[in-house]
């Protein structure tokens, strides 16, 4: 069965901004990979990096300073014309909340096709209380009409899946993880008793990630011949209460802040990694838990992410948020041997390639759109209750 002609539409591509600028372009790729027409509707923020057999459009944005916005005016008309001259059949929209979102919901019914919406974890409760009364004014404008129009939405967990349910969506809810590029090379052991050994914390800089609260865990542990290490782009500021903390703190000796890192230079802070730590208030998926698993490193994170698979698989620790539960977790992971905590990679790395490497991603989502045009069979992880 041939694959679909699929516009997808995004806010923006430029790295700094987080999970959805990686996850979208390999996403694309895939799916291209996998023979289906792929094109890209995007602002023309920031850095915007070509995709490998996709189809690029960048519209041309203004910063509006009175409105403290980036507007473009021309995205949805710019996105019809893709659609019309593509010979689209679906649109896949990513996020809520911009203008780039309601402007792919406009399109999608002016020209009567399907719209596939990947919220990108942005109506979690945590993201939903963040910046709270702007976002309620905007559901109440358009974007809960938006939705509403969607023929599917696509969670990237089940814990996704329940919490779209609960703001009142009740369309069909396909669960597609997000994927991540498996490396080669089967990581060793480091058996060199004198090195200093590594805790990761890689993400941004920014409240919900719960760079704080490991702080003051890593205060209570201070584990002999370890350090924490950060690595991340600062947002909102974040980053000079991440410092205040480590100075107060007195962690100075212990802990350091790394700037963003992306492709081989972010390979190589997972490579260097005995440990990974993602203590988040909120993820729908977190996709560098992924991308540590992969690398083999074991992983501690909250429950307010959707990795309970870690606990289950024996690859990680997946605990309560809050100080206690990750200075439990870290004492307990630091004072394993090189090999235990080798193994426990292992098993990582194997989750991670048979759940979510971007080609087995890819045959699901297509899998989706198929199921969407009416072309194939519901598949059990599409939710229709």
């Amino acid at each position: 069965m041939a694959a679909p002609t699929v516009v997808h539409t995004v806010g923006g591509l430029d790295p700094i901004t987080g999970g959805p600028a990686r996850t979208v372009p390999a996403l694309c790729q895939a799916i291209a990979e996998q023979g289906a027409t792929t094109h890209v509707v995007t602002r023309a923020v920031g850095r915007c990096p070509d995709i490998p057999g996709v189809t690029m459009t960048r519209v041309r944005s203004f910063h509006g300073q009175r409105l403290r916005m980036i507007v473009t005016p021309r995205f949805a008309s710019s996105l019809a014309g893709v659609c019309r001259l593509g010979g689209a059949q679906i649109i896949h929209d990513h996020g809520v909340w911009l203008s780039t979102n309601h402007a792919a919901a406009k399109v999608a019914q002016q020209l009567t096709l399907p719209l596939v919406v990947s919220p990108r974890g942005m109506l979690e409760p945590w993201s939903l209380r963040y910046k709270g009364w702007k976002k309620w004014v905007a559901w109440r404008l358009y974007q809960r009409s938006d939705l509403h129009t969607a023929s599917l939405l696509v969670a990237t967990s089940q814990q996704e899946a329940d919490n779209l349910r609960s703001v009142g969506l009740r369309q069909p809810i396909a669960v597609i993880p997000n994927g991540v590029d498996i490396p080669r090379l089967e990581p060793a052991v480091n058996l060199d008793t004198h090195r200093m050994r590594e805790v990761l914390f890689l993400s941004r800089l920014h409240p919900k990630k719960g760079i704080l609260p490991l702080l003051h865990a890593w205060d209570r542990v201070r584990p002999e011949g370890w350090r924490l290490t950060i690595v991340g782009s600062d947002e909102g500021g974040h980053r000079a209460e991440v410092e205040r903390l480590i100075r107060a703190l007195g962690l100075g000796n212990d802990v350091m802040i790394q700037p963003a890192a992306h492709g081989a230079a972010k390979s190589a802070w997972y490579g260097r990694a005995d440990l990974f730590v993602l203590p988040s208030h909120s993820e729908n998926f977190g996709v560098v838990v992924a991308e540590a698993l992969a690398h083999g490193v074991p992983v501690i994170t909250t429950r307010n992410t959707p990795w309970a698979c870690v606990e289950t698989h024996d690859c990680g620790w997946w605990v309560k948020d809050g100080v206690d539960d990750l200075a439990g977790a870290l004492a307990e992971a630091v004072a394993l041997d090189d090999r235990q905590r080798h193994a426990m990679g292992t098993r990582g790395r194997r989750l991670a390639d048979r759940d979510f490497s971007w080609r087995h991603i890819a045959v699901q989502t297509l899998t989706a759109y198929r199921w969407v045009l009416n072309n194939g069979d519901r598949p059990e992880w599409l939710r229709v209750d």
